[in-house]
């Protein structure tokens, strides 16, 4: 098989994916109590774990004339549950915004992480009764680990640069950017140096690629999930380009 790195791509069996992530976001009947989403997981409780309640924490600057800016917070509140899955290695989030499932490492595949979440929405609707679908994103968290001090571009297609008139090495960067697509989607690729477990001998450079679309769906629309299988894609596409040959070497 060929892979024209647009719409196919190589499978790597050491992928550097820390958390894979499906989200979609929602619009609920006014009428739906935070405690209906506890149910999620009615049915297949011997995979899932007890609900956890979920906090939102939000906090907010306020800016006043011939006054320093403040920082206020309304406190926390909860708008959903966490399930856990030790087996499947799975984070799913019922809210009262919609609904997020999380893939853990090791890695599986793709496809077998968008039937997961297919199957898991159902439990949503279910459980949530969604009237219409507003934002659909697929994203990964990815851990490369990288040699201190070394050239990023050894590494990176994308990423930082520094003037060649100065020092190349550097300890510490974050770096966002955001990209449209003429599918009417738009990625966010945000890129950091981490820190290193103690005694290692690499540093953890993480590469993170969101991929989201505005929509208006009816919960049961497969547009749904050819959005996703589009931003899945997109995503995959933004990887493969982004990083050197030698680095995607290391992870077949």
């Amino acid at each position: 098989m060929s892979f024209n790195l647009t719409e196919t791509f190589p499978t790597l069996g050491n992928a550097p994916i820390t958390e894979a992530i499906i989200d979609i976001r929602c619009e609920l009947p006014a009428d739906v109590p935070l405690e209906r989403l506890a149910d999620f997981a009615q049915g297949i409780e011997d995979r899932f774990s007890e609900p956890i309640k979920r906090q939102r924490i939000e906090a907010r600057i306020e800016f006043h004339p011939g006054a320093a800016p403040k920082l206020a917070s309304p406190g926390a509140a909860p708008d959903g549950y966490l399930f856990r899955s030790e087996k499947e290695h799975l984070v799913a989030q019922a809210r009262l915004d919609g609904f997020t499932l999380s893939r853990l490492r090791p890695y599986h595949s793709g496809d077998k992480f968008v039937e997961q979440a297919r199957e898991l929405w159902e439990q949503y609707i279910r459980a949530a009764r969604p009237t219409k679908v507003t934002r659909l994103a697929i994203r990964n968290v990815n851990r490369i680990e990288v040699d201190p001090g070394a050239d990023l571009q050894r590494y990176l297609l994308t990423g930082p640069e520094i003037a060649r008139a100065l020092p190349q090495q550097m300890l510490g960067f974050f770096m966002r950017v955001v990209i449209p697509d003429p599918s009417g989607a738009v990625a966010i690729i945000n890129e950091t140096l981490g820190q290193p477990a103690p005694g290692a001998s690499t540093m953890p450079l993480i590469f993170d690629v969101d991929a989201f679309r505005e929509t208006a769906l009816q919960p049961g629309d497969p547009e749904i999930w050819n959005t996703l299988g589009v931003l899945r894609i997109l995503k995959n596409r933004i990887f493969f380009r982004s990083l050197t040959a030698e680095t995607l070497e290391a992870f077949r």
